[in-house]
């Protein structure tokens, strides 16, 4: 490798960390705005977060400057943004409804952030399959329960229990859900009616979208055998 080439290829590290960094700032300043009240301001940083973690990966693949360290840092940075964060959203969120349940509101709180742990772990220490994912992945399960939160803040306390829960108890099963690329093998036309609903009835779309999507894993485990 030449110097510019070297000089190019740290550059593009630099970059790619950066990013990575990006959704750990977004990540931690959720966690303040949702401390001062800020619910709403608080999960859409987490949604720029997850913006940003889609980019890092692909960038490092992109300009091939994958390495230990991005791959441990990125965890890190999703364990703070889409554990953490997501757990302190969904207690303040959550324990407002019905404070004599705090104890079973801060059971079904935790849960994201150790599931989290969890996947995390065992997503750095395992071979990865091409196109699915063992377990609903990190970020998925985040993004879902900001737009529950989103679109759906005012439903009923046991339902939103046990939604949260489900979808971070998920994470850690070995049900395989399908990643992007995997999409990409079929024809854009069916994105039409998905976004036609999503406008028109976008808290009836989150939910049949988390629901499909949570009940994909078991149907293609057991259509697989």
């Amino acid at each position: 490798m030449t110097e510019s080439q070297s000089a190019k290829s740290k550059f593009h590290f630099y970059v790619v960390s950066v990013v990575t960094l990006g959704n750990l700032f977004f990540g931690l300043l959720s966690i303040a705005l949702v401390a001062s009240g800020n619910l709403t301001a608080g999960a859409l940083c987490l949604i720029v977060g997850a913006t940003l973690d889609a980019f890092d990966g692909s960038l490092a693949r992109r300009w091939e400057v994958l390495s230990p360290f991005g791959a441990q840092l990125d965890s890190l940075a999703d364990m703070v943004a889409f554990g953490v964060a997501i757990s302190w959203l969904v207690w303040n969120w959550l324990l407002p409804k019905n404070p004599d349940w705090w104890l079973i509101v801060g059971l079904v709180s935790v849960l994201p952030g150790l599931m989290s742990a969890i996947r995390l772990a065992r997503f750095n220490t395992s071979e990865s399959n091409p196109l699915f994912f063992e377990g609903i992945p990190t970020t998925a399960m985040a993004g879902f329960v900001v737009l529950l939160y989103l679109t759906n803040a005012s439903l009923p306390l046991v339902p939103l229990l046990l939604i949260v829960g489900l979808v971070a108890l998920l994470m850690v099963s070995t049900f395989p859900y399908p990643k992007l690329k995997y999409f990409f093998k079929f024809s854009w036309w069916w994105l039409a009616p998905f976004l036609v609903f999503g406008s028109v009835l976008p808290s009836w779309f989150v939910l049949a979208l988390g629901g499909v999507y949570m009940a994909w894993g078991p149907i293609q485990k057991w259509q697989n055998g």
